[in-house]
Parts: structure tokens; sequence; C-alpha cells
């Protein structure tokens, strides 16, 4: 029997220049099988492809099942050589297998053991980028540029293979080159497998590999099957197991930090697509692109665009023009030697927005299942691989879209997300504002598919096989490990929203045994708001929520007996934290279900409001809710601002942190109440020159919170003392003439009102 005839084509991994020779190659040498380079424990996986092939781009992942940690994504794309391997073996019924070193015994390596060199510098960097020598010798900064060129730009044939063969064994030979052992346990394992291969009496075996594993592959029966045999005897191992999962060019690509990725997805497959005519396509597409963007690029441009990028190929000696000279010409062309345009076409041609798809046929945990039923149900198929980011039923009379909770489909939506969410897969994100608080009717959704969804969909299978079990057996489990009562009523507000009625009552419960525990007057401040919406969300939704009110009932006049001595001694930091959480507990004990602890409250307040230790930021807001909620006469507040504005009071950035506090939301109250506003002119017009420089700030980003109206108003009453809350027309105060002291002070209440 003649000896097997065995051909090694060292690819670049996602090369079309490598994926076009390939194909070539194939057909010429005519092979009985194929040994490709990819985790031997890819067998089954491989095999699927037979039957009901992904639409590429498309990754196997592999994954530990008692480690979900432990997980690799191997990805293809239509440019893919492997991938183009695959497609040649199914079209021509011959088989082909995996043979790299198996996951299950990659996951076990020590990778951290690594050899140590005493080496120059002229040989650590031939030991870490061996190619990097040949591109310096052809005039190229890096290895990738010139492999790009030389291999994967011109027209190479399938004779291109062997000379890869001869110039990587030459760089192998080199006596300082050492690889490391996952390396050479990788390339013994190939062997083995190559053996196996022509044990099973395969005769004409294609290997393909990436470039630098080659030559070592090529002497597989030079090698005695004994060496290779003793270097993977004894390799330990863990379970694994493998799935196909879609994929995207923006995760291929080296910005999503896929290690073996590449920088210009879009553009390769056009370079494998249409090799010859790239140029002309891409520019047109880029014209195409800045048309509907609303940029200017008419045909002559396009066609002034491709000649320069031609030309420029000329002058760089290069077969056709590349990504480089491309970018350039589109710059000068259409961006006119702007940067503008670029980001632009980087993010659509050069990374490209394609996202692959795995047939429903295909093996998945039943987590997975469920949710592409739900995702079907629901009507959001649309979103579910779509690669770029989209607003949940936007339109573009409404971008931003929306969903009605009154609507059992939209109900179903959010549910669905909600419970994603509680699974840490975000595919959507909420958009609070107060049209999407947990009473309301409305949510905002901002919808980001990522490939990675598919090991957290995995991970999220240990705790149910469907997203209600799911979801209720994780937050059940977050609740038994939670201390915080504001996560747990977190937590509470999570189950409503997700539709998990189930957990309340333990999370109800859990809450009660820490409340009773908890003497932090913060964590009941910032919980207060989250359990009155709990409340007031299962009132809407039937939920008996009893248990959860007489929390609220029981935890209230705690908080209020120990709010004023927690806001003392506050840095600005924690007094803004402060603030939020003071501020969201008014509202939410201003709900009508809740006015009857309004009297401990506002006294608490009073309290702190005149307490000399109380922090600026909190007093002055303090000062404002009893104002608002007449609680504080007129004349009372204009004491109190007056108390606080005072030289003595305390300094200028301390006046400015109550001023802040007090204006919190609406500049109205100055507006309507004369006094005030003369107070806090009055202190404006006294405060020194370094000191105005430091509050000027703080005061500045109060005043930048009202609306233009309302400061519009307030510069007319710092010209004029004497205008009171008068409603005034745009630009009105141009046919006013001023005083040189006046001007100075209309200077002083622009750079206040942030308006000049």
């Amino acid at each position: 029997m003649a000896a097997p005839d065995i051909r090694v084509f060292g690819i670049r991994h996602h090369g079309p220049g490598s994926a076009r020779s390939l194909m070539g190659a194939l057909q010429l040498f005519a092979p009985d099988c194929i040994a490709v380079e990819l985790p031997a424990d890819a067998a089954g996986a491989l095999k699927a492809l037979e039957k009901d092939p992904p639409e590429p781009p498309v990754a196997i992942l592999f994954y530990n099942p008692d480690d979900l940690h432990q997980a690799a994504y191997y990805p293809f794309a239509e440019f893919s050589p492997e991938w183009q391997a695959f497609r040649y073996g199914i079209a021509n019924r011959i088989p082909f297998f995996p043979v790299d070193l198996p996951v299950n015994v990659q996951f076990a390596l020590d990778r951290k053991s690594q050899l140590t060199l005493n080496l120059t510098p002229e040989e650590t960097a031939l030991q870490a980028d061996p190619l990097g020598m040949m591109a310096q010798l052809a005039g190229y900064p890096d290895s990738e540029r010139w492999w790009d060129v030389m291999f994967e730009r011109g027209p190479n044939e399938e004779a291109v293979f062997p000379s890869i063969l001869e110039m990587v064994a030459a760089l192998r030979d080199d006596p300082v080159r050492t690889e490391t052992r996952e390396t050479l346990l990788r390339e013994a394992y190939m062997r083995k497998c190559i053996r196996d291969l022509i044990k099973q009496g395969h005769q004409r075996i294609a290997v393909v590999c990436g470039a630098w594993h080659g030559p070592v592959l090529a002497r597989t029966e030079k090698i005695k099957a004994a060496a290779d045999n003793a270097v993977l005897k004894g390799l330990p191992k863990r379970k694994t197991e493998a799935v196909w999962i879609p994929w995207s060019y923006r995760h291929l690509s080296r910005e999503s930090g896929y290690g073996a990725g590449v920088s210009a997805p879009a553009w390769y497959e056009l370079l494998f697509q249409n090799n010859e005519e790239a140029t002309v396509r891409w520019m047109a597409r880029v014209a195409a692109l800045l048309r509907k963007e609303g940029f200017d690029a008419s045909p002559a441009q396009t066609q002034d665009a491709t000649r320069l990028a031609d030309t420029l190929a000329t002058l760089r000696n290069l077969v056709i023009p590349g990504l480089e000279e491309l970018e350039e010409a589109a710059r000068s062309v259409f961006g006119r030697g702007e940067n503008a345009v670029l980001a632009l076409i980087r993010e659509k041609l050069v990374i490209g927005e394609r996202t692959g798809m795995v047939p429903a046929g295909l093996a998945k945990v039943p987590l997975q299942k469920d949710l592409e039923q739900t995702i079907k149900s629901t009507r959001m198929t649309k979103y579910w691989g779509a690669d770029e980011a989209q607003w949940l039923k936007g339109t573009a009379t409404n971008p931003k879209g929306g969903i009605d909770l009154r609507e059992p489909t939209d109900l179903d939506k959010s549910r669905l997300l909600h419970r994603l969410n509680i699974l840490e897969i975000n595919w959507g994100s909420l958009e609070e504002n107060p049209e999407t608080t947990l009473g309301g009717f409305k949510e905002i959704w901002r919808m980001q598919w990522a490939p990675d969804f598919a090991l957290s969909i995995i991970e999220a299978g240990i705790w149910g096989n469907t997203l209600e079990k799911a979801a209720t057996a994780r937050l059940q489990h977050l609740a038994g490990k939670s201390s915080n009562l504001s996560e747990l009523a977190k937590m509470a507000s999570d189950a409503l929203r997700a539709g998990l009625p189930d957990v309340l009552t333990p999370l109800i419960r859990r809450m009660e045994e820490i409340s009773a525990l908890s003497h932090d007057i913060f964590t009941l401040l910032e919980s207060l708001p989250s359990l009155i919406g709990v409340i007031q969300y299962g009132d809407a939704r039937k939920t008996d929520v009893t248990a959860l009110a007489e929390l609220v009932n029981e935890l209230a006049p705690r908080m209020c007996a120990g709010l004023p001595a927690a806001l003392a001694g506050l840095d600005e930091e924690s007094a803004q934290n402060w603030r939020k959480a003071v501020g969201a507990a008014n509202r939410a004990l201003s709900i009508q279900a809740y006015e009857h602890h309004m009297p401990v409250w506002l006294r608490a307040l009073e309290l702190a409001a005149s307490a000399g230790s109380t922090a600026p930021l909190i007093a002055g807001q303090a000062t404002r809710i009893l104002f608002d909620k007449q609680k504080w006469s007129l004349e009372r507040t204009n004491q109190q601002m007056r108390l606080a504005l005072s030289a003595g009071r305390s300094d200028a950035i301390a006046v400015a942190g109550w001023v802040e506090g007090f204006m919190e939301g609406s500049g109205l109250v100055l507006i309507h109440h004369p006094p005030l506003w003369a107070l806090l002119d009055e202190w404006v017009s006294g405060i020194g020159g370094e000191s105005f420089q430091s509050a000027l700030p703080v005061v500045r980003r109060t005043f930048s919170q009202f609306t233009p109206r309302e400061r519009q108003q307030m510069l007319v009453m710092a010209r004029q003392p004497q205008v009171i809350a008068e409603v005034v027309p745009e630009k009105a105060e141009e046919a006013i003439l001023f005083t040189e002291e006046e001007e100075m002070l209309m200077i002083t209440a622009r750079r206040i009102l942030g308006m000049g």
C-alpha cells in the first residue's frame, strides 16, 4: 500500500485570502478527509453541520457544566478558512475531523506556569512575535499588516501554501525559539489524530491549521508516536459540553476583546466575496451610507475616491488598496480631510453589523428553549440577535417607543425582560423616569443583544428550566443571603415587575427579620420608597401586601426618630447621597395612603433644618420641604434663610450648598416669593472675590437645573430688582438700558445663572 499523502495548509484564522486559496487547493488535492485545527471535543457540534448548518458568523461555545466560569468561544465567519473547509466537506461528502487538544484538557492545564528564559531583547522579540521579524525585513511596522498584504489581499493561488510552510519552518527551526508547553501538547495531539486517520484507512488527508503549526504537522510520519503518547499521557481533564451560538461582526472584531478576532470583518467579507472589485464596491457602499446619513456623496466623488485609493496602493507597491488606503481616500474626498465621517464608516463598513443565526433544531438547554418560545409569543423575535442597540417599539415619530402595561402582550414583554434581568441576562435596560415608576403603566426599554448571552442562559439554567422558575429560584436564593433591607426591597420590586408573586411572601418575611434588627437610619430611609412602591404596585395588581404595609407603618416612625442625629456632620459626598434618599422618602410619604406619617416626618426635618450640625445641603433641602408642605410660613422660611446666608453662619461653599438644597427641583420659589429672592441677591452681592470663585461652581450647578424660562425671569429680576414674578418675553431685556453698576450686577447674575 502506498504511503498516505498528507497535505498541510497553513492558514490565518479568519483570513479571507487564506480561505480563497484553501478552496482552490482542496479542489485540486481532492482529499478523502479533512483534519481541522479545532478542539477534538467539537466533533458532536460539527456533526450537526451536515443536517442543519447555522448561518455565520457563529461560534462553538465550550463550557464546563460544573464550573461555568470556564468557557471558550471558537467563532467562524463566512471568510474563515475552517468554515470553507467544512462547506467543502459537506458539499463533496468528505468527512472532516477536529484534531486539536480537547477543551476538556485545556481547561485543566495550568497556564500560569511558563518557561523563564534569559534572552537578549532581539531574542525576546523573536520569541514573542517571530513573524514580526519578517515584517520588519519587508518594511512593515507589524506582522499583522505584513501578512495581510502578502497573503490576504492579493490573488494568491493554492501554491502559496508550500511557501508559507517553508517560511515558518525556517523560523521554527531557529535554536532561540522555545515553544510553550501548551503549544507542544496541542501539536503532539494533532499528530496523534492524524495517525489515527491513517489507521482508519484515509490516504489523502488535508490538514487545515494555523500557519505556525504547519511544519511540525507535516513531519508527522517522521516523529515517533511513542514520543507524542508519552507527552500526552496522564493529562488532567474537566467535563465540557459544546453548543453552537450566534456571533456577530462586532464581537469578532478586536474591539470586542476577542483575542483571535480581526479588526475589519465587513471589509474581510467583501475581500472574500469579490476580491477583484472590492475597492469599487466598498467605495460605492461608503457613498450610499453617507447619503443615507445626510452627507454629500455624489457618483463623481465616488469615482475620485476610488482612483485615489488605487493611486495610493500603486505608490505603496500594493496589489490592491488595503483598508488604510481606502479610509485615507474616503476621508480626503468625502470628508474633505476631516475625520468626522470615519467613525460612521468604520462602524458600518469596516466592522459591520452582521449577526449569525443558529437553527432551532440544534441542541439547547431547556431554559433556552423556553426563552425562544417566550420571545416568539411576545413578538420580540426581531430584537433577539440584533447587534445594534434599539428602543423597544420605537418608531420614526416616537424613537424611544415604550410599552403599555395595560396591554396583555406588552405586559408579557415587560415580565420577560424583568425576569431576564433577575437572571443577569441584561437584554433590555429600563429607562427610569416619572412615567416608568413602579405604579405607572409605561415602560421604556433599550434593547442590546450580545452573543455571550448564550453562556449566561446556560448558567441561568441551574435555577430552573423555565424563565419563571429560574427567576423565582434565584430571587429566593438572593433573599436568603441578603441582610440589606434596601436590597430586599429592590428584590420585592423586581418580583412584582417580573410577575413572580410567589417570591413576595418569603421576601416580606426576610425584610421583617432584618428590619427588627436594623439600626441603620440610612438603610431604613433608602428602603422606604421601594417598599411603598411595592405596596402601591401590589394593590394595583391585586397582590396581597398587607404584611408589607404593616412593615412600613413600623419602620417610618423609627426612621423619623433617628433622622436628625444621622444628618449631622456629613461630608459632601455623603450629603449628596442623603439628599437623594430624603427627597425620595418625602415623595413616598406624600402618597395619600401614608400621609398619616407626615407630621412625625416633618418634625424630624424641622429639627434637622434648625440644627447647626446638619449638613448645609440637607438643611437647605429640609427647609424647602417644610415650606412646600406649609409647615413653615414664608416669614419662618425667610428667617431660616437669612440665618443660613449670614456671614457668620458658614463659609461661602457651605452657604452655596444650603442654597443648592433649598433650590432643588424648581426656581419658582424665588420668582414667586420676593423676600427670598432679595435675601439671595443680598448674599451674592456681598461675597468677596476668592469666596465668590469658590462658591460659583455649586451655585451654577444649582441654577443650571432650572428651566430656561425660570432663568430668564431671574436674570430680569437681577437687572431690575423691582420686577417681581413677571412672565418676561424672550430677549425682552435687550430693550432696557443699564448703568455701569447695574451692568456689573448682570455679569455676576449671568455667571451664576450659567447664561454667560
